[in-house]
């Protein structure tokens, strides 16, 4: 009983001063996310791994150790049940330095494509704005869609501009994203054949999905974890 309070208050104590590390995670009917978490620390390394749906709702969570340089895989599809709104935010929260790849699966085709995340969520003490930026290609069959994911405990506010490929905004939005919740732009609603930026703003950091189909078929999920600048104003 009293290693147990003790394991109790020390796992507590790491993830208090814990560095978190985000993705977007796909768990709907036909796919699944697999991440392999690589502890690149000289010590054991304990994290914490939580999956949420697109509303914020927690999915599940579990607890892992790895000696120094080692590696495991994780897959979510195990623990939760396929749902249309289970996509969004996977959380991994560790003390130590960690080096995350994610596979994402069509169940029938097999892989879509890998990602890696090599950083955790960076804060700025000094950010008043963070700014984030993503291409896309809505032309040739092409088409892009974004996620724009709140890894945070409190709500996050942000706008984004749509831009074409001469520079000209042709949409423009602004609203809430609640905590570890997400929320999804179809960019073919709002640009057809063209090319483009989308340039987003958030008072908090965030993390931006990026879903690439073809022929109206998924063929790749890529991560923004990282902003390009941050402004005090």
């Amino acid at each position: 009983m009293r290693k147990a309070v003790i394991f109790i208050l020390v796992m507590l104590a790491i993830f208090a001063y814990a560095e978190s590390y985000a993705l977007y995670h796909l768990s709907v009917p036909g796919y699944k996310t697999t991440v392999f978490v690589s502890n690149m620390s000289e010590e054991r390394a304990y994290f914490r791994v939580s999956v949420f749906d697109c509303n914020g709702q927690k999915l599940w969570q579990d607890t892992y150790n790895t000696e120094e340089y080692s590696t495991i895989g994780i897959s979510p599809a195990e623990f939760i049940s396929s749902s249309d709104d289970n996509w969004g935010l996977l959380l991994i929260e560790c003390d130590q330095l960690l080096h995350i790849t994610a596979f994402y699966e069509d169940e029938e085709y097999g892989l879509l494509n890998t990602d890696h995340i090599i950083e955790p969520i960076n804060v700025s003490e000094d950010a008043k704005y963070y700014w984030y930026a993503a291409g896309y290609v809505n032309k040739g069959g092409s088409e892009t869609a974004l996620v724009l994911i709140n890894p945070n405990k409190n709500t996050a506010h942000g706008t984004i501009w749509i831009c074409d490929s001469k520079g000209r905004t042709v949409k423009d939005a602004s609203g809430d994203i609640k905590p570890f919740s997400a929320m999804f732009f179809d960019l073919i609603k709002f640009v057809s054949d063209d090319m483009g930026v989308v340039d987003i703003q958030s008072d908090l950091p965030i993390i931006v999905g990026i879903e690439q189909y073809q022929d109206e078929e998924l063929w790749t999920i890529d991560n923004i974890v990282d902003w390009y600048t941050t402004t005090e104003w």
